[in-house]
């Protein structure tokens, strides 16, 4: 005697959840490749994209749910300061790495380029008007400790944060103070400084940043 194929239990074990994505965002998540790599790095059965309300449904086991749910949010959470493809992709991918070469391209005629490698070794690098920083900015809306770019080898990735008073800014956009957390910097950023009676919109004083492995 033949018995009907049973398939109940492979969907037992199947979980979907659903997070709402910011409007902006949303033309650059939803494409192939995010599905792609959040496919692969956690091995999720399917991800589908509702451009209506705003939401990704996530499907696939517990254990992957949660972790391509965490991946996610990553993503989500770094793009509120500037979102593109290769962000996205950057963000979907970062992994652990030994060291990073961190080029800041001037967009002002006032600054110049700073080239430095960071590693286990060397973490931090200190931007402000004081002397003892790495990087000295000089203006009247300029901290002594204005900000800090931190390697952090375990994530693979440089975070920026801000410690100033009047703010600094990534791709236009005010950054976090240090207690209430650090972004992720990736390549093609632009990280903008104050200047009297300069608009936001019309911001130049600041670098372009380049990232690449080392």
């Amino acid at each position: 005697m033949t018995e009907e194929m049973n398939f109940s239990n492979l969907e037992a074990g199947q979980s979907s959840r659903s997070l709402s994505v910011p409007r902006a965002q949303l033309s650059y998540l939803m494409v192939e490749s995010t599905r792609a790599l959040l496919t692969n790095a956690t091995g999720i059965s399917d991800l589908m994209w509702d451009s209506a309300g705003s939401k990704a449904t996530i499907s696939g086991t517990a254990i992957q749910v949660e972790s391509a749910e965490a991946l996610l949010k990553r993503v989500i959470t770094h793009c509120k300061w500037g979102v593109n493809e290769a962000k996205v992709r950057t963000l979907l991918t970062l992994a652990p790495c030994k060291g990073l070469r961190v080029r800041l391209a001037p967009m002002s005629a006032k600054l110049k380029q700073i080239v430095f490698n960071l590693s286990s070794t060397r973490q931090q690098v200190l931007i402000g008007s004081d002397a003892s920083n790495d990087v000295t900015l000089k203006g009247s809306l300029i901290s002594r400790a204005h900000a800090v770019l931190e390697f952090i080898p375990s994530k693979g990735c440089t975070y920026v944060y801000d410690t100033s008073t009047n703010g600094t800014f990534l791709n236009g956009v005010r950054l976090p103070a240090k207690s209430s957390g650090k972004v992720v910097l990736t390549h093609g950023d632009e990280l903008l400084f104050p200047e009297p009676n300069v608009a936001l919109d019309a911001m130049e004083f600041g670098y372009m940043v380049n990232v690449e492995m080392v």
